[in-house]
């Protein structure tokens, strides 16, 4: 199995939001382990929020997210980014974080 299908695979999990089914078919189909699979799991996933919010979802959600910002209504902002992008609340939490500070 390649490393393009691999990730592949990793991206459908992740797009349905299993993440941690990821990591386990990861550590079934590789036979690495935990940490190795974990690893490459959150490489992907840093990349498949990344395209999530360069797509037509990233120009609104940011519009709706900068306002609840602006508003100090962070823990609707994170909650919407959460909900909208399918993420776990670390990670949402780490992009509401990232765009209060980068403005």
């Amino acid at each position: 199995m390649t490393k393009e299908e691999i990730v592949e695979k990793i991206t459908d999990f992740l797009a349905s939001g299993n993440k941690l089914m990821a990591v386990k078919w990861v550590i079934d189909n590789t036979g690495w382990g935990l940490k190795q699979s974990k690893d490459l799991v959150d490489e992907v996933e840093a990349v498949f929020i990344q395209e999530k919010l360069k797509t037509g979802l990233g120009a609104t959600l940011e519009q709706q997210v900068r306002s609840l910002i602006d508003s100090r209504n962070l823990i609707e902002a994170i909650k919407l980014v959460k909900e909208t992008l399918n993420i776990g609340l670390k990670e949402a939490k780490d992009i509401v974080d990232n765009m209060q500070h980068n403005r």
